[in-house]
């Protein structure tokens, strides 16, 4: 069944609201035949149609969107796009002039297409536990907290994964190390964590345990480099009861803990508990468009730059760049980043500290006028909005990977006077209903 302009519909493309006319017994007996006639379809398409079949799909809660075809994920997901435009432009029927703000609808296209469709993701995270008296690793099971689904590979992983999945679960089974168990907070192992270059074709892997030495990972390590191109190792101590992988309490226990990857033509400096675009092809995709829309005399600021990938990638055409993240070390990555791509330091310069209150302290004579804010899947907030809007940039790029407040945080910089120019997507996770969508304004 797909879901279109919220109504179900079979894949007769009948909707279900077309029975409720019939009598009762006509009616259920209709639902069951569609339904499972839908079903039959479905699983005769994921047989016969995909390229790979994945044996974890309706247990594994990762990949929501693999019983659609891709063409009908990129519908659903420019549905999903639609519905905060829509929101938008309802919330824009009381302005003053608010019909000449309105974004047109029907210029909204399907998301740009991945690549590649298959083992994309450059990080992967798995859980330990236990089943059937022997330790395990995999993912929770869809809606669950406390359930698991055990993996011996994925589609969406690097190939030569499988090798550190199989190695770790022998080692941890052959000696007799068991998984931390969420409810008793006993065990020791608690996460698995795969950090891999496109460019290097190295891995940086990260085990997160409750507790431990650091002899007991020798035989492991020894056992990785001899199935993989292993970068580094780093053992993680985390015995909070927070279900949560933190990396605050980490041991560089072989090799480096950062990886060289790349998005297009620019390198990066990947450290093993940092944010980098888990997908470099279509990463480059988005950073394409968003370089299109800065011009060669632009004073940029980069909002929520991280290791300031986007910074880098657009500074070829920008005259300067401000780039501000709350995160310290993501700063001095961002400095190493530009270092390493030859780019001048007088190009650009990076704040650390919270967006809102650095935006504050720029003093408004200053000639910022492209504003590129590209935040973390929760968002922003409106205050955070209305400090852009105040500091009335010419020109805006809006990044967001979560759509969840979107047509709220464009109102509050809109009401500054703003006007969204275009809406463009890509589809950055296929399989998932996750899509990253670019907005650009102009003041008017």
């Amino acid at each position: 069944m797909l879901w279109q302009n919220e109504c179900y519909y079979t894949n007769n493309r009948y909707p279900i609201s077309t029975y409720i006319f019939q009598t009762p017994l006509k009616v259920l007996w209709l639902l069951v035949f569609t339904l499972l006639k839908a079903q039959i379809h479905r699983t005769i398409y994921i047989m016969t149609n995909l390229k790979e079949s994945c044996p974890y799909y309706g247990t594994c809660g990762s990949c929501k969107l693999y019983n659609l075809s891709y063409s009908e994920q990129l519908d659903y997901k420019k549905q999903r796009v639609i519905q905060v435009f829509e929101k938008l432009n309802r919330s824009l029927l009381n302005e003053i002039n608010g019909d000449s703000l309105q974004f047109d609808i029907s210029k909204i296209t399907n998301p740009v297409s991945a690549p590649s469709k298959y083992h994309y993701r450059n990080k992967m995270e798995f859980t330990f536990f236990k089943k059937n008296g022997a330790t395990c690793v995999g993912y929770h099971e869809s809606g669950q907290f406390n359930k698991f689904v055990e993996i011996d590979d994925c589609l969406l992983m690097k190939a030569e994964n499988k090798s550190i999945l199989k190695a770790t679960k022998d080692w941890a089974n052959k000696n007799k190390i068991e998984s931390y168990n969420k409810k008793t907070h006993k065990g020791v192992l608690r996460y698995l964590m795969i950090r891999n270059s496109n460019k290097t074709k190295e891995t940086i892997v990260t085990l997160v345990t409750s507790d431990g030495s650091a002899e007991m990972f020798e035989p492991l390590i020894a056992e990785l480099k001899s199935c993989v191109a292993l970068k580094g190792f780093v053992w993680a101590k985390h015995s909070e009861f927070a279900d949560v992988a933190s990396l605050k309490d980490s041991t560089l226990l072989y090799g480096e803990d950062s990886l060289i990857d790349s998005i297009g033509d620019k390198d990066f400096i990947i450290p093993f508990d940092s944010f980098f675009q888990v997908n470099n092809e279509t990463a480059k995709l988005l950073y394409d468009k968003i370089y299109s829309y800065v011009k060669e005399n632009d004073n940029v600021i980069d909002l929520f730059c991280g290791a300031g990938t986007i910074s880098t990638y657009i500074a070829d055409e920008a005259n300067h760049i401000l780039g501000i993240e709350i995160v310290d070390s993501a700063i001095a990555q961002a400095k190493d980043n530009m270092k390493l791509n030859g780019i001048p330091t007088s190009k650009a310069e990076f704040v650390a500290g919270r967006v809102r209150e650095e935006l504050s302290k720029i003093r408004f004579e200053n000639e910022y006028n492209l504003i590129i804010l590209d935040p973390p899947r929760s968002g922003t907030d409106k205050h955070t909005m209305r400090h852009i809007g105040k500091r009335q940039p010419e020109r805006i790029v809006y990044v967001a990977c979560g759509l969840g407040e979107l047509a709220y945080n464009l109102k509050s910089v809109m009401e500054f006077g703003y006007k969204v120019i275009e809406v463009s997507s890509v589809d950055m996770f296929p399989w998932t209903p996750h899509v990253e969508v670019i907005v650009y304004l102009e003041r008017i």
